[in-house]
Protein backbone atom coordinates (compact mmCIF):
# COMPACT_ATOMS: atom_id res chain seq x y z
CA UNK A 1 0.00 0.00 0.00
CA UNK A 2 2.57 2.54 -1.16
CA UNK A 3 -0.01 4.78 -2.83
CA UNK A 4 -3.19 6.51 -1.71
CA UNK A 5 -6.52 5.58 -3.40
CA UNK A 6 -6.01 8.54 -5.74
CA UNK A 7 -2.58 7.26 -6.77
CA UNK A 8 -0.36 9.63 -4.78
CA UNK A 9 2.75 8.22 -3.14
CA UNK A 10 2.65 7.56 0.59
CA UNK A 11 5.56 8.44 2.85
CA UNK A 12 6.92 4.88 2.84
CA UNK A 13 7.18 4.97 -0.96
CA UNK A 14 9.45 8.02 -0.60
CA UNK A 15 11.80 6.08 1.65
CA UNK A 16 10.76 7.56 5.02
CA UNK A 17 11.67 4.78 7.49
CA UNK A 18 8.65 4.37 9.74
CA UNK A 19 8.81 1.64 12.35
CA UNK A 20 6.81 -1.54 11.82
CA UNK A 21 4.97 -2.81 8.77
CA UNK A 22 1.49 -1.85 7.49
CA UNK A 23 -1.25 -4.44 7.32
CA UNK A 24 -2.73 -5.77 4.08
CA UNK A 25 -5.10 -2.79 3.77
CA UNK A 26 -2.95 -0.19 5.53
CA UNK A 27 -6.04 0.48 7.61
CA UNK A 28 -7.01 0.55 11.27
CA UNK A 29 -9.35 -2.35 10.50
CA UNK A 30 -6.26 -4.51 9.90
CA UNK A 31 -6.18 -4.79 13.71
CA UNK A 32 -8.26 -7.86 14.65
CA UNK A 33 -11.58 -6.93 16.24
CA UNK A 34 -11.49 -3.23 15.36
CA UNK A 35 -14.52 -1.99 13.44
CA UNK A 36 -15.21 1.45 11.97
CA UNK A 37 -18.45 3.09 10.90
CA UNK A 38 -19.46 6.49 9.60
CA UNK A 39 -22.35 8.70 8.63
CA UNK A 40 -21.77 11.34 5.95
CA UNK A 41 -24.17 14.28 5.64
CA UNK A 42 -24.16 16.11 2.30
CA UNK A 43 -27.02 18.43 1.44
CA UNK A 44 -27.48 21.71 -0.42
CA UNK A 45 -25.08 24.03 -2.24
CA UNK A 46 -24.22 27.70 -2.55
CA UNK A 47 -23.50 30.30 0.14
CA UNK A 48 -23.80 29.21 3.76
CA UNK A 49 -27.06 30.12 5.48
CA UNK A 50 -27.24 29.23 9.17
CA UNK A 51 -29.81 26.51 9.74
CA UNK A 52 -30.18 25.71 6.04
CA UNK A 53 -26.77 24.65 4.76
CA UNK A 54 -24.98 23.66 2.74
CA UNK A 55 -24.26 20.64 4.93
CA UNK A 56 -20.87 18.96 4.60
CA UNK A 57 -20.25 17.08 7.82
CA UNK A 58 -20.74 13.73 9.53
CA UNK A 59 -19.67 11.29 12.23
CA UNK A 60 -16.91 8.67 12.28
CA UNK A 61 -17.08 5.93 14.92
CA UNK A 62 -14.28 3.61 16.00
CA UNK A 63 -15.22 0.50 17.94
CA UNK A 64 -12.03 -0.99 19.45
CA UNK A 65 -13.81 -4.20 20.50
CA UNK A 66 -16.23 -4.24 17.60
CA UNK A 67 -19.96 -3.63 17.59
CA UNK A 68 -20.75 -6.89 19.38
CA UNK A 69 -18.66 -5.84 22.43
CA UNK A 70 -19.06 -2.08 22.10
CA UNK A 71 -19.19 -1.41 25.85
CA UNK A 72 -16.02 -3.37 26.64
CA UNK A 73 -12.94 -1.37 27.60
CA UNK A 74 -9.46 -1.38 26.11
CA UNK A 75 -6.16 -0.14 27.51
CA UNK A 76 -5.64 3.42 26.33
CA UNK A 77 -3.66 6.62 26.66
CA UNK A 78 -3.72 10.00 24.98
CA UNK A 79 -1.27 12.64 23.85
CA UNK A 80 -1.87 16.33 23.10
CA UNK A 81 0.13 17.62 20.15
CA UNK A 82 -0.63 21.34 20.52
CA UNK A 83 -3.18 21.60 23.33
CA UNK A 84 -6.02 22.73 21.09
CA UNK A 85 -9.24 20.86 20.38
CA UNK A 86 -11.89 19.09 22.44
CA UNK A 87 -11.62 15.42 23.46
CA UNK A 88 -14.26 14.28 25.91
CA UNK A 89 -13.41 11.46 28.29
CA UNK A 90 -9.66 12.05 28.13
CA UNK A 91 -9.31 12.70 31.87
CA UNK A 92 -10.76 9.27 32.64
CA UNK A 93 -8.40 7.74 30.06
CA UNK A 94 -5.47 9.42 31.82
CA UNK A 95 -6.60 8.34 35.29
CA UNK A 96 -7.68 4.78 34.56
CA UNK A 97 -5.56 3.87 31.54
CA UNK A 98 -8.69 2.60 29.79
CA UNK A 99 -11.07 3.70 27.07
CA UNK A 100 -14.56 2.39 27.68
CA UNK A 101 -16.81 2.14 24.66
CA UNK A 102 -16.68 3.58 21.16
CA UNK A 103 -14.71 6.63 20.02
CA UNK A 104 -16.53 9.19 17.86
CA UNK A 105 -15.26 12.11 15.78
CA UNK A 106 -17.50 14.88 14.45
CA UNK A 107 -17.47 18.62 13.84
CA UNK A 108 -16.50 21.09 16.57
CA UNK A 109 -20.01 22.29 17.43
CA UNK A 110 -21.49 18.79 17.51
CA UNK A 111 -18.88 17.23 19.79
CA UNK A 112 -20.99 17.44 22.96
CA UNK A 113 -24.16 16.04 21.45
CA UNK A 114 -22.19 13.21 19.82
CA UNK A 115 -20.81 12.31 23.24
CA UNK A 116 -24.34 12.30 24.71
CA UNK A 117 -25.71 10.32 21.76
CA UNK A 118 -22.98 7.71 22.24
CA UNK A 119 -24.14 7.17 25.83
CA UNK A 120 -27.76 6.85 24.67
CA UNK A 121 -26.71 4.33 22.04
CA UNK A 122 -24.79 2.28 24.61
CA UNK A 123 -27.73 2.29 27.04
CA UNK A 124 -30.17 1.23 24.33
CA UNK A 125 -27.86 -1.42 22.96
CA UNK A 126 -26.49 -2.95 26.16
CA UNK A 127 -29.45 -2.34 28.47
CA UNK A 128 -27.20 -0.67 31.00
CA UNK A 129 -23.63 0.59 31.34
CA UNK A 130 -23.16 0.70 35.09
CA UNK A 131 -23.47 3.91 37.08
CA UNK A 132 -21.86 6.24 34.54
CA UNK A 133 -20.10 6.52 31.20
CA UNK A 134 -17.44 8.90 29.90
CA UNK A 135 -17.05 8.09 26.20
CA UNK A 136 -14.28 9.60 24.12
CA UNK A 137 -15.45 12.02 21.41
CA UNK A 138 -13.16 14.25 19.38
CA UNK A 139 -13.82 17.12 16.98
CA UNK A 140 -12.50 18.90 13.95
CA UNK A 141 -13.56 22.23 12.49
CA UNK A 142 -15.39 21.96 9.15
CA UNK A 143 -17.01 25.38 9.21
CA UNK A 144 -15.39 26.60 5.98
CA UNK A 145 -17.39 24.02 4.03
CA UNK A 146 -20.24 23.21 6.39
CA UNK A 147 -23.07 25.13 8.06
CA UNK A 148 -21.53 24.28 11.41
CA UNK A 149 -23.87 26.58 13.35
CA UNK A 150 -26.90 24.83 11.89
CA UNK A 151 -26.27 21.81 14.16
CA UNK A 152 -27.22 19.27 11.51
CA UNK A 153 -25.68 16.25 13.26
CA UNK A 154 -28.33 14.52 15.38
CA UNK A 155 -28.59 11.51 17.65
CA UNK A 156 -29.66 9.20 14.84
CA UNK A 157 -26.61 10.12 12.78
CA UNK A 158 -24.32 9.14 15.64
CA UNK A 159 -26.26 5.91 16.17
CA UNK A 160 -26.08 5.12 12.47
CA UNK A 161 -22.34 5.64 12.45
CA UNK A 162 -21.95 3.37 15.47
CA UNK A 163 -23.92 0.55 13.86
CA UNK A 164 -23.06 0.94 10.17
CA UNK A 165 -19.66 -0.62 10.57
CA UNK A 166 -20.16 -3.26 7.91
CA UNK A 167 -18.74 -1.36 4.94
CA UNK A 168 -15.39 -0.53 6.44
CA UNK A 169 -15.13 -3.80 8.34
CA UNK A 170 -15.86 -5.73 5.14
CA UNK A 171 -12.65 -4.38 3.63
CA UNK A 172 -10.83 -6.90 5.82
CA UNK A 173 -12.89 -9.74 4.39
CA UNK A 174 -12.43 -8.57 0.81
CA UNK A 175 -8.71 -8.43 1.42
CA UNK A 176 -8.86 -12.22 1.71
CA UNK A 177 -11.12 -13.06 -1.19
CA UNK A 178 -10.61 -10.18 -3.67
CA UNK A 179 -13.09 -10.15 -6.51
CA UNK A 180 -12.20 -12.68 -9.19
CA UNK A 181 -9.07 -14.40 -10.42
CA UNK A 182 -6.80 -13.21 -13.21
CA UNK A 183 -3.88 -13.05 -14.87
CA UNK A 184 -3.11 -9.53 -16.06
CA UNK A 185 -0.29 -7.31 -17.28
CA UNK A 186 -0.38 -4.60 -14.61
CA UNK A 187 0.61 -4.89 -10.95
CA UNK A 188 -2.31 -2.75 -9.72
CA UNK A 189 -4.70 -5.09 -11.51
CA UNK A 190 -2.82 -8.13 -10.21
CA UNK A 191 -3.14 -6.76 -6.68
CA UNK A 192 -6.89 -6.54 -7.12
CA UNK A 193 -7.78 -9.66 -9.09
CA UNK A 194 -5.85 -12.17 -7.08
CA UNK A 195 -6.24 -15.93 -6.63
CA UNK A 196 -7.48 -16.53 -3.10
CA UNK A 197 -7.10 -19.54 -0.79
CA UNK A 198 -10.84 -19.14 -0.15
CA UNK A 199 -11.44 -20.63 -3.61
CA UNK A 200 -11.16 -24.42 -3.75
CA UNK A 201 -11.91 -24.89 -7.44
CA UNK A 202 -11.31 -22.19 -10.02
CA UNK A 203 -11.68 -22.37 -13.77
CA UNK A 204 -9.81 -19.28 -14.92
CA UNK A 205 -9.43 -18.36 -18.57
CA UNK A 206 -8.02 -14.91 -17.78
CA UNK A 207 -11.26 -12.94 -18.27
CA UNK A 208 -11.59 -9.84 -16.10
CA UNK A 209 -14.76 -7.85 -15.38
CA UNK A 210 -14.14 -4.16 -14.56
CA UNK A 211 -17.62 -4.01 -12.99
CA UNK A 212 -16.56 -6.57 -10.36
CA UNK A 213 -13.97 -4.09 -9.18
CA UNK A 214 -16.02 -0.92 -9.67
CA UNK A 215 -18.99 -2.41 -7.83
CA UNK A 216 -16.75 -3.09 -4.84
CA UNK A 217 -15.26 0.39 -4.60
CA UNK A 218 -17.06 1.20 -1.34
CA UNK A 219 -15.43 -1.79 0.36
CA UNK A 220 -11.81 -1.42 -0.71
CA UNK A 221 -11.16 1.88 -2.53
CA UNK A 222 -7.42 1.69 -1.90
CA UNK A 223 -7.12 -1.32 -4.23
CA UNK A 224 -10.11 -0.74 -6.53
CA UNK A 225 -9.29 2.81 -7.62
CA UNK A 226 -5.67 2.10 -8.66
CA UNK A 227 -6.84 -1.00 -10.55
CA UNK A 228 -9.50 0.91 -12.50
CA UNK A 229 -7.02 3.68 -13.30
CA UNK A 230 -4.51 1.07 -14.47
CA UNK A 231 -7.08 -0.55 -16.76
CA UNK A 232 -7.87 2.73 -18.42
CA UNK A 233 -4.22 3.74 -18.74
CA UNK A 234 -3.06 0.36 -20.07
CA UNK A 235 -5.89 -0.46 -22.45
CA UNK A 236 -7.36 2.96 -23.21
CA UNK A 237 -10.31 3.06 -25.61
CA UNK A 238 -10.35 -0.72 -25.84
CA UNK A 239 -11.72 -0.91 -22.30
CA UNK A 240 -13.20 2.54 -21.59
CA UNK A 241 -15.07 5.20 -23.57
CA UNK A 242 -17.84 7.76 -23.14
CA UNK A 243 -20.22 5.05 -21.95
CA UNK A 244 -17.89 3.69 -19.28
CA UNK A 245 -16.06 0.37 -18.99
CA UNK A 246 -16.76 -2.53 -21.35
CA UNK A 247 -18.32 -5.65 -19.90
CA UNK A 248 -15.15 -7.75 -19.87
CA UNK A 249 -11.62 -8.15 -21.16
CA UNK A 250 -8.99 -10.87 -21.38
CA UNK A 251 -5.35 -9.73 -21.74
CA UNK A 252 -4.15 -13.36 -22.12
CA UNK A 253 -6.10 -13.86 -25.35
CA UNK A 254 -3.83 -11.62 -27.39
CA UNK A 255 -3.28 -13.54 -30.64
CA UNK A 256 -5.49 -13.10 -33.67
CA UNK A 257 -8.18 -15.76 -33.68
CA UNK A 258 -11.87 -16.15 -34.41
CA UNK A 259 -14.16 -15.15 -31.52
CA UNK A 260 -17.95 -15.22 -31.38
CA UNK A 261 -18.19 -11.95 -29.51
CA UNK A 262 -16.04 -8.91 -28.90
CA UNK A 263 -12.74 -8.31 -30.66
CA UNK A 264 -9.13 -9.45 -30.30
CA UNK A 265 -6.44 -6.77 -30.52
CA UNK A 266 -3.24 -8.65 -31.42
CA UNK A 267 -0.55 -8.23 -28.80
CA UNK A 268 -2.99 -6.55 -26.41
CA UNK A 269 -5.90 -8.85 -25.61
CA UNK A 270 -9.58 -9.59 -26.13
CA UNK A 271 -12.11 -6.88 -25.34
CA UNK A 272 -15.89 -7.09 -25.20
CA UNK A 273 -17.77 -4.60 -27.34
CA UNK A 274 -20.81 -4.39 -25.05
CA UNK A 275 -21.37 -1.90 -22.26
CA UNK A 276 -24.19 -3.05 -20.02
CA UNK A 277 -26.46 -1.18 -17.66
CA UNK A 278 -26.07 -3.98 -15.10
CA UNK A 279 -22.35 -3.12 -15.08
CA UNK A 280 -22.50 0.68 -15.13
CA UNK A 281 -25.30 0.86 -12.53
CA UNK A 282 -23.41 -0.87 -9.69
CA UNK A 283 -20.25 1.12 -10.42
CA UNK A 284 -22.18 4.38 -10.25
CA UNK A 285 -24.24 3.41 -7.21
CA UNK A 286 -21.30 2.10 -5.20
CA UNK A 287 -19.16 5.12 -6.06
CA UNK A 288 -21.88 7.30 -4.55
CA UNK A 289 -22.06 4.89 -1.64
CA UNK A 290 -18.35 5.41 -1.02
CA UNK A 291 -18.87 9.18 -1.14
CA UNK A 292 -21.96 9.48 1.06
CA UNK A 293 -23.17 6.06 2.26
CA UNK A 294 -26.44 6.60 0.36
CA UNK A 295 -27.06 2.97 -0.63
CA UNK A 296 -26.34 1.66 2.85
CA UNK A 297 -28.60 4.23 4.52
CA UNK A 298 -31.42 3.61 2.05
CA UNK A 299 -31.22 -0.13 2.63
CA UNK A 300 -31.35 0.35 6.38
CA UNK A 301 -34.54 2.41 6.13
CA UNK A 302 -36.35 -0.28 4.13
CA UNK A 303 -38.45 -2.34 6.56
CA UNK A 304 -38.95 -5.13 4.03
CA UNK A 305 -35.20 -5.67 3.71
CA UNK A 306 -34.91 -5.72 7.50
CA UNK A 307 -37.71 -8.29 7.71
CA UNK A 308 -36.08 -10.47 5.08
CA UNK A 309 -32.73 -10.38 6.85
CA UNK A 310 -34.35 -11.30 10.16
CA UNK A 311 -36.20 -14.21 8.54
CA UNK A 312 -32.88 -15.37 7.11
CA UNK A 313 -31.48 -15.46 10.65
CA UNK A 314 -29.41 -12.28 10.72
CA UNK A 315 -29.23 -10.31 13.98
CA UNK A 316 -27.25 -7.50 15.59
CA UNK A 317 -25.91 -4.14 14.48
CA UNK A 318 -28.30 -1.75 12.77
CA UNK A 319 -30.79 -4.58 12.25
CA UNK A 320 -31.73 -4.54 15.94
CA UNK A 321 -32.79 -0.89 15.63
CA UNK A 322 -34.55 -1.08 12.25
CA UNK A 323 -38.33 -0.62 12.33
CA UNK A 324 -40.36 -3.72 11.43
CA UNK A 325 -42.41 -3.93 8.24
CA UNK A 326 -46.16 -3.60 8.61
Amino acid sequence: MLKTPSGKLRARALGIPFAGHPGPLNSITDVPGVEVGYTTLIEGAGPRVVGHGPVRTGVTALLPRGCAAAASSVFAGYFSLNGNGELTGCHWVEESGRCEGPICITNTHSCGMARDATIKWLVQRTGGIGQWALPVTGETFDGYLNDINGFHVRDEHVGRGLTVYGWVNSMRELGGSRFIVKPSTHKAVDDLYDTSPNFREVIDDGTVSPAAAGGSIAFAPEVVIPALIAMREDWGEHVFNAYGFVDALNPTLNVETHVQHGAVVPGVGWFDTDQLGIDQGPILAMTENLRSGLVWRTMQRNPHIARGLRRAGFTGGWLDQARPAR
